[in-house]
């Protein structure tokens, strides 16, 4: 179903217009770009395409609603900081900012101007961000590879050339993400672990690169060279490319175009993916989001890459392990025309690995319940895993329950999975003390790092890794929406059940002004069976300037049918989080895309079951929000939807 339609009435005959053609009757919006590469760089170019088709897909078009002007820094420093005040004085509706060196120079010219940022490594230990979670500020964005993965990088490299003993570590400090220290005192770390001398190298000019490597190259045999992410390393990766081949040294690269260029091996994120999720943040800052309201995006596509024709002229044979693993995509093997997607591979597969997924809130016959089923599935035959053949899933489903929940999650522990996806809170907190072992990724579940389920989302340790739902921020753009739709709420209660979604009291104490500036009073309806809902909704209708918002809880969607029928009987105007809220009649729904979520866990599943361990796995926030509208219950209501309401729906139901 293509979500991205707007569904309504024009003189009494319905009839279907996509978001794109509301988009193009508003103004024409203009969005800047900062990017430290030249402007003929193949590797630019295709960073620049996936970003503008998926602007395109979210209908935004250039010459027609959009505008782009685009700044080509070629790595030079002080052009950078030059085209960062240009860009500023344009004054543009939003910037994306391309790397560290971009970010930076932007930050330091505004702090006003939404920025959108796209592979920088921890922005928040660089000073450039508050926080993942909460970025406040103007900028944020999508993050690369963390310090942690030198080790990855280490470990494979002398996986591909066990003879190495001594390793360069190729980077730039003025353009390397913290100066290169961060890196350099891990990677030192990681080559005493595995026997292996690291020597850093610092390089400033091209001439630097050739005469360092070649210093490094005659100064004995079994080296190896290990090139940093940064943006002059990959402007100059041609030249870094042909110095290793000269030199006869095995070399891991950050991303895999050093591989296309020739290189032996590499190992990192999936960077146009990452181009494509920064055009998703662009249309929400477009559409009134604000970039501090917006999580910074962790990492979650991967690529490992190795030249099999590099690798044979090196004299290495590239061991059979090393070809069967892979924690990202897919693995690509360049030369002799061969391309073997991970797919393929997990196809192949003679294993059946065995998974459970519990789905907390709805019962199996439940369409939600097998809504979400599916987007699972279809996550995973995207990655290979196919049911019945080389993957089996063990099915639970809690009903709302909790003590159904946790009879469940025992039962699923004592089976010994290789792994447990847990939908929602109470399913995530019954696991964790159930199990610190079978690995655990769990799907929309409320701050997990308030709850006590995970230290840190950047570094979630432990068993339990996954993807997040609703944080604090989301109450306060469901009270606008309310207030948007139904102007003359002053006051609305916020609906949930303390045992399902006990940290609902500390969102409203963090909410601070946005209340007082709406002029709306939110006030906790707290409840915990149906009999409280049937006593407390109509309660709560006597009132005047009464309305509605439905917490993401798994009780609320347990109980959707009830609340969205009391809110109609009752006349109360309701917000509420998930789609199938609206899409079942109640007045409007904004949140996360759960089935989105579900798809995204499956990249998480075929990781761990690769070999990937989920501490090391930092916890995903949502990238893709719904808001649906439902005209005939707002015309039940006596409302009438604003027009910008409407053009910033992703779906309209009449």
């Amino acid at each position: 179903m293509n979500r991205r339609k707007i569904l309504f009435a024009l003189a009494g005959t319905p009839f279907i217009r996509p978001i794109a053609a509301g988009a193009r009757e508003r103004r024409v919006r203009n969005i800047g770009m900062l990017m430290p590469f030249g402007e003929g760089d193949p590797e630019a170019l295709a960073r620049f395409t996936a970003f503008r088709q998926r602007l395109e897909d979210l209908g935004w078009t250039v010459d027609d609603n959009l505008h782009i002007e685009v700044r080509w820094a070629g790595n030079d420093q002080k052009l950078i900081r030059t085209y960062a005040a240009e860009l500023v004085g344009i004054a543009p509706d939003v910037i994306l900012a391309a790397g560290t060196s971009a970010l930076a120079a932007l930050t330091k010219t505004t702090d006003s101007l939404p920025i959108v940022f796209v592979a920088v490594p921890d922005p928040v230990g660089q000073g450039l961000v508050a926080d993942v979670a909460r970025p406040r500020g103007n900028a944020t964005g999508f993050a690369n590879l963390d310090f942690p993965v030198g080790g990855k990088w280490l470990e494979l490299l002398k996986a591909i050339a066990p003879g190495v003993t001594r390793v360069a570590l190729l980077f730039n400090p003025q353009t390397s993400a913290g100066g290169g220290s961060d890196f350099v005192r891990l990677l030192d770390e990681g080559a005493r672990a595995l026997l292996v001398e690291s020597t850093a190298v610092a390089v400033h000019e091209p001439d630097d690169i050739a005469r360092t490597i070649e210093a490094f190259a005659r100064d004995g045999p079994n080296g190896g060279l290990l090139v940093l992410p940064d943006n002059f390393i990959s402007a100059h990766r041609e030249l870094i490319v042909a110095l290793a081949e000269k030199y006869r040294l095995p070399a891991i690269y950050p991303f895999r175009f050093f591989v296309n260029a020739g290189g032996l091996l590499s190992y990192g994120v999936d960077v146009l993916d990452m181009y494509r999720g920064a055009a998703s943040y662009v249309d929400r800052i477009l559409k009134g989001a604000k970039p501090g309201d917006l999580p910074v995006q962790q990492p979650t596509k991967f690529e490992l890459a190795i030249n099999l024709k590099t690798a044979k002229a090196l004299g290495l044979t590239v061991p059979a392990p090393l070809l069967a693993r892979a924690d990202g995509e897919f693995i690509a093997l360049l030369g002799g025309g061969l391309f073997w997607p991970l797919t393929t591979r997990a196809q192949q597969s003679s294993e059946i690995r065995r998974i459970g997924l519990i789905i907390g809130p709805t019962e199996e016959n439940d369409p939600e319940s097998q809504l979400r089923v599916t987007a699972f599935r279809e996550g995973l035959a995207a990655l290979g895993w196919t049911e019945g053949r080389n993957i089996r899933i063990d099915y639970r489903f809690g009903g709302g329950d909790a003590d159904r929940i946790r009879n469940l999650v025992a039962e699923l522990v004592r089976s010994d999975p290789d792994l447990i996806v847990a939908n929602t809170s109470p399913v995530v907190v019954a696991l964790k003390q159930a199990t610190n072992t079978i690995p655990v990724v769990f799907t929309a579940v409320n701050d997990p790092v308030r709850q006590g389920l995970i230290p840190s989302l950047a570094r979630p340790g432990g068993n339990i890794t996954g993807f997040t739902f609703a944080d604090f921020t989301l109450l306060g753009k469901w009270l606008e929406i309310l207030k948007e739709i139904a102007p003359g709420v002053r006051k609305a209660f916020l609906l949930f059940n303390p045992e399902t979604a006990p940290y609902y009291p500390v969102f409203l104490r963090e909410l601070g002004e946005i209340p007082s500036r709406l002029a709306v009073e939110l006030v906790a309806a707290p409840v915990r069976d149906e009999a409280e809902i049937e006593t407390v909704v109509p309660r709560l209708a006597i009132e005047p300037g009464v309305g509605l918002i439905a917490a993401a809880d798994v009780f609320n969607i347990a109980h959707r049918a009830l609340i969205i029928s009391l809110a109609e009987r009752y006349r109360l105007p309701a917000v509420y989080y998930s789609r199938q809220f609206a899409a079942e009649g109640g007045l409007i729904s904004y949140g996360p895309d759960i089935y989105d979520i579900f798809r995204r866990s499956a990249s998480y599943v075929d990781r761990i079951l690769k070999g990937a361990n989920p501490a090391d796995l930092p916890v995903q926030q949502p990238t893709k929000f719904e808001l649906i509208i439902n005209l005939k219950t707002a015309k039940a209501l006596g409302l009438e939807v604003p027009l910008q309401l409407l053009y910033r729906a992703d779906e309209v139901i009449e």
